[in-house]
């Protein structure tokens, strides 16, 4: 990797940590960075490894293959002393891709009982946070976990399920690197080299190196292109006409609508059209709750919500809002709405391609 660094002492790129799991059977390369010549020294077990920093301020060591087990401590000197801790030796994947990949467990199927579950402290998490850079870096940022509720929610779900399937087969410790962005291209992922390389590539590279020559203008003309693209082929919203007709208004019969068991995607629920659909919950409110500001949440809509409280809207999320079908909608129900009793709850979301409803999970779902 390239990249510079800038020498403040003993350092080490996120990935070579405490809590980290280093693989079994296989000789070791461990590395990082301290002032120009300085003396390192790398001991893990029994095990002593000793370099000295380069002009470029770069060290690397290797160690010989390990057993799996642990937890062990490592200690690297040089201009300064790291102690790492609880430190596993096992089998280390690395979790890579899009969006199939990045799909988080909190969004899997039986979230709640997943999570609860997912106790395995023999098995380590670590994400990379997303940052673009059209160069290859030399670190990244992130940091090690022991797999348990509080930190498997947000973590890859292909990557948890696999990973605890190899522990439970292997009984071995288990590291799992998750390095995804959902919705990027495979040229995202593939050197500068290698495109080049590939005249049937050339056009990507010479589009990508203008971006990057006016990135402003560049960024201006693809919006006008998209924004061009969606006027022709994606529907649009045909306006808030249910409103007018009182379909949010406490007094409105609604014993002739449908019953849906939410979250779910509708299209899945057997309505298969992109486009407008209303929910209506009746919700009692305690009498030591009248008056008082109250929280609703409804957890992720796709794509854009409208949402009213006993016939007056209280939030909202259009396409201003980046990305809005992964936004979770929490909103502040002021207390001059809330009596004692009978409550409604009325959203209108709009679904304008792919799949529309309620798409988080059923704990983040509540009034409060």
């Amino acid at each position: 990797m390239t990249g510079s660094v800038t020498f403040k002492g003993l350092r080490l790129p996120s990935i070579i940590g405490s809590n980290m799991v280093l693989q079994q059977g296989i000789r070791l390369p461990l590395w990082g960075w301290d002032q120009p010549g300085e003396p390192i020294m790398v001991t893990l077990g029994a095990v002593t490894r000793k370099t000295r920093t380069g002009k470029d301020g770069k060290w690397t060591v290797t160690l010989p293959p390990q057993k799996p087990g642990g937890p062990f401590t490592m200690t690297i000197r040089g201009s300064r002393a790291l102690t790492l801790t609880g430190i596993l030796v096992g089998e280390v994947w690395v979790c890579s891709g899009q969006s199939n990949m990045e799909w988080p467990v909190q969004l899997s199927d039986n979230p709640e009982q997943e999570i609860a579950r997912a106790k395995y402290p023999a098995v380590r998490l670590f994400t990379v946070n997303k940052v673009a850079s059209a160069d290859p870096q030399a670190d990244v940022t992130g940091a090690w976990a022991p797999c348990q509720p509080e930190t498997v929610g947000n973590f890859s779900g292909v990557g948890y399920f696999f990973g605890r399937e190899l522990h439970r087969r292997l009984k071995v410790p288990i590291g799992l690197i998750n390095a995804s962005w959902g919705g990027t291209l495979a040229e995202a992922w593939t050197s500068h080299d290698g495109l080049v390389r590939n005249p049937k590539l050339k056009s990507i590279v010479d589009r990508f190196e203008y971006g990057l020559a006016d990135f402003d203008k560049a960024t201006a003309e693809f919006t006008a292109q998209l924004t061009a693209w969606q006027d022709e082929f994606i529907p649009k919203d045909p306006g808030n006409g249910g409103f007018a007709q009182g379909w949010a208004a406490v007094e409105t019969d609604d014993k002739k609508w449908s019953d849906m068991k939410v979250p779910c995607v509708w299209q899945q629920a057997g309505l298969k059209f992109n486009g407008v659909v209303w929910f209506r919950r009746t919700v009692d409110v305690p009498a030591e709750w009248a008056g008082q500001d109250l929280t609703l949440s409804l957890g992720p809509c796709d794509d854009f919500d409208t949402t009213y409280f006993n016939n007056v809207q209280i939030g909202a999320v259009g396409k201003e809002t980046p990305s809005s079908w992964t936004f979770p909608r929490v909103y502040r129900v002021p207390g001059a709405l809330v009596k004692a009793g009978r409550n409604l709850v009325t959203v209108r979301i709009f679904d304008h391609m792919g799949g529309g409803g309620f798409t988080g999970v059923a704990a983040q779902m509540f009034l409060a």
